[in-house]
């Protein structure tokens, strides 16, 4: 009798290349046979499995517990199991600020975590800047959105904006007065809430003051309407102040008379002096006089 040896066929494995985004789960590793082939209905049982971690990374792809069984001698080829970074969004916030302060805290949204991850995990947390400072003119600048750098994470960015609004300067007219008959003094206001420095000389055009009395208005107390500002960094806001026209002074010339003491009182005369818009004498509401015994010499006033 002679002896029937029985060699266990020899099959080469190559465990195909697989990749998985940073935070997915693993897809299922596949094989194929590479060299030789299974007898009959035989098949392979088991799985292939790779090197631990869940970092961005590469990670070899190894037989595991995938068998053909006795009859077969395996050669295995390893795969390699690539994790490739997840990707985060990064959108700089939209803000905006009063020409003259100093800039709001920029800052970013981020979106596309893994689990319950945020900035504490990453290398380099994005941020957000901007060109615009304090003295920025009144106006839309960018935020740009970057900085971002992690092992794990890629980062796309959206930029946002940051929007300048006018100041507010108060106007406050000044209060006036002036004597009725006399021109208009010269009107003036306040302004406050200068940034920096500034003064009239930087706006497109200064505030003023207006009234509709003139040197023919009557005694009394007339409106003085603050307006007329405008800039491209300021708006305005106005407070009216008031003119008081007050009581022009006369000035009566009573004229000197001398009589006997039989004669009858003559007739008093006088003359007016401080008369001002061609009013006359018929514009006084009374004229009386008194005769006073100054001295017994028969001296009267």
């Amino acid at each position: 009798a002679g002896t029937l040896n029985i060699d266990q066929v020899e099959i080469t494995i190559t465990a195909d290349d697989a990749s998985k985004v940073y935070g997915d789960s693993d897809p299922e590793l596949t094989y194929e046979i590479s060299s030789g082939s299974l007898v009959g209905d035989d098949a392979l049982s088991g799985l292939l499995e790779r090197e631990s971690g869940e970092d961005v990374g590469i990670y070899a792809i190894n037989q595991g517990s995938l068998s053909a069984g006795d009859n077969y001698t395996i050669t295995f080829i390893p795969g390699t199991f690539t994790i490739t970074q997840a990707l985060l969004t990064v959108t700089a916030d939209n803000k905006t600020k009063v020409y003259g302060e100093a800039n709001p805290v920029l800052t970013v949204i981020v979106t596309g975590w893994v689990d319950d991850e945020d900035e504490t995990v990453l290398n380099n947390a994005p941020n957000a800047i901007t060109s615009a400072n304090e003295l920025s003119v009144v106006g839309d600048y960018d935020i740009t959105a970057g900085g971002g750098s992690d092992n794990n994470y890629d980062f796309t960015y959206t930029d946002g904006n940051l929007s300048v609004t006018k100041a507010w300067l108060t106007v406050t007219a000044d209060n006036k007065t002036k004597v009725y008959g006399e021109a208009n003094p010269v009107l003036t206001v306040i302004v406050t809430g200068w940034v920096d420095d500034e003064d009239e000389t930087v706006l497109n055009n200064a505030p003023n003051a207006i009234t509709s009395a003139n040197e023919l208005s009557v005694v009394g107390d007339y409106d003085i309407t603050a307006g007329g500002g405008s800039d491209n960094n300021y708006d305005f806001t106005y407070t009216d102040g008031n003119l008081s026209v007050t009581k022009a002074s006369l000035i009566v010339h009573v004229d000197r008379q001398v009589i006997t003491v039989e004669d009858t009182l003559p007739e008093i005369t006088y003359t007016f002096f401080g008369f001002v818009n061609g009013d006359t004498i018929s514009e006084l509401d009374t004229l009386y006089y008194v005769l006073d015994l100054i001295n017994g010499a028969g001296i009267y006033k």
